[in-house]
């Protein structure tokens, strides 16, 4: 029955007769609420506080509502809570965007995950796809909701899929798929790296023959599948014009040749894209120089891998000055010892709910309460890098690492006027 409700929607176009709760009302459940009501859905809403939306109720009284929902959208940041659990156990279809919306649209999709460098490897994507004249869609956990797909028509559909919405695929099948690293991260709402990396790797569960997956080559020994599968390395691109710093970004420019090779695209524009590619926003991005002193904002690190990644981007890491910290995980921050052996603890600059963890971790009393205050401290003055890597989530001061980055970058700003 329930994926009788899937076929129909696919085959149909059309919400019409559902009885649908869209869980979470955040940027994918606004997206999913004007979805539902265009193809006609009776659309019902949860969220912990009122959302101001009709046909509202509180998720602790989504139960005792005894309101029989054909589908539940749920939103990926929402945790698997025991209201949810009723619903699964109860043989209630959980979806999410990703899974609604390639049912509803047709346009052949390449989906990106991995722990790290998804959003820098779809934008390359696009600007390649750019050069090549091709009308491309980009979407997903980048930002900008899947569900704007429907909103014109496109070539191809370019998303950045995070294994939070992989939890809630049942049918999605892209075209060609990239998973470019999988390492521990997310383990607050994952009880393993197995767990996690499984999420990952439900990008390729409806794969069969014809489809293709490039994947990274420290995964090799996880696959056992039957399609086609493309090791990711190096390979032997020119990287002799790129402006972006760091071999990982060598790695994401190889994983777009890949994709463009796999769909039988000319691949001869990416000498020009690994020239003038610039980078993304928060993504050691740079941001300003000064008296010698060059400012990166690479606030879109959230955990360990993302530092060591940005420190090792640099030629001469004795010159970096890292300032470290955000919300807290969990109390175990020991694993952030690896820094070390890269900087020496001088180099640090604590600030964030981590930073008391941290400063007993390093032996470090150099604590601060604002990028202000770091900025203006006489310590950073002995470096000619000031790297803004905070390896941890943005949540504790600030709404998301878009806001945060943004923060460092009026700071650095004012400070130099």
């Amino acid at each position: 029955m329930m994926h009788e409700i899937l076929s129909k929607i696919k085959s149909e176009k059309t919400l019409e007769g559902l009885k649908i709760l869209i869980w979470g009302i955040g940027v994918t459940g606004k997206a999913l609420h004007k979805v539902c009501e265009k193809f006609g859905a009776d659309t019902w809403y949860t969220d912990k506080e009122y959302k101001g939306l009709h046909k509202f109720i509180p998720d602790d009284e989504v139960i005792e509502s005894n309101q029989n929902f054909d589908l539940i959208l749920k939103s990926p940041g929402v945790p698997w809570i025991d209201q949810l659990a009723f619903f699964r156990n109860s043989d209630t279809l959980i979806i999410g965007e990703m899974e609604l919306i390639s049912l509803l649209d047709d346009t052949p999709i390449i989906a990106i995950t991995g722990s790290n460098g998804k959003t820098t490897t779809c934008t390359m994507l696009k600007e390649a796809f750019d050069l090549l004249d091709k009308k491309t869609f980009l979407g997903g956990n980048i930002g900008i909701p899947y569900s704007e797909i429907l909103n014109g028509e496109y070539e191809f559909a370019i998303l950045e899929v995070s294994s939070f919405q992989l939890e809630l695929i049942e049918t999605f099948r892209p075209e060609v798929a990239v998973i470019l690293n999988v390492f521990e991260n997310h383990m607050e709402r994952y009880d393993s790296l197995d767990e996690y990396k499984q999420a990952k790797f439900n990008i390729f569960k409806n794969f069969d023959s014809n489809d293709k997956l490039i994947i990274a080559n420290e995964l090799r020994n996880d696959l056992k599948v039957d399609f086609f599968v493309k090791f990711l390395n190096h390979g032997s691109l020119d990287f002799s014009k790129m402006k972006v710093v760091g071999d990982h970004n060598k790695l994401n420019f190889q994983a777009v040749f890949e994709v463009l090779t796999s769909l039988d695209l000319n691949t001869f524009i990416l000498d020009e894209l690994i020239e003038n590619f610039l980078g993304i926003d928060h993504r050691i991005q740079f941001v300003h120089e000064s008296n010698g002193v060059s400012y990166y904002n690479d606030s879109k690190s959230t955990n360990l891998v993302a530092t060591m990644t940005a420190l090792k981007s640099f030629k001469d890491q004795s010159q970096i000055a890292l300032m470290l910290g955000g919300q807290l995980r969990d109390n175990d921050v020991s694993s952030y010892q690896e820094i070390l052996s890269i900087l020496n603890k001088d180099q640090i600059f604590l600030y964030g709910e981590s930073k008391d963890l941290l400063s007993k971790e390093f032996d470090l009393h150099r604590k601060f309460e604002s990028f202000e205050e770091i900025l203006n401290s006489d310590d950073l003055k002995n470096y000619s890098i000031v790297l803004l890597s905070p390896g941890f989530p943005s949540y504790d001061q600030f709404s998301n690492f878009t806001e945060r980055g943004a923060d460092f970058i009026k700071k650095v700003n004012l400070n130099e006027q």
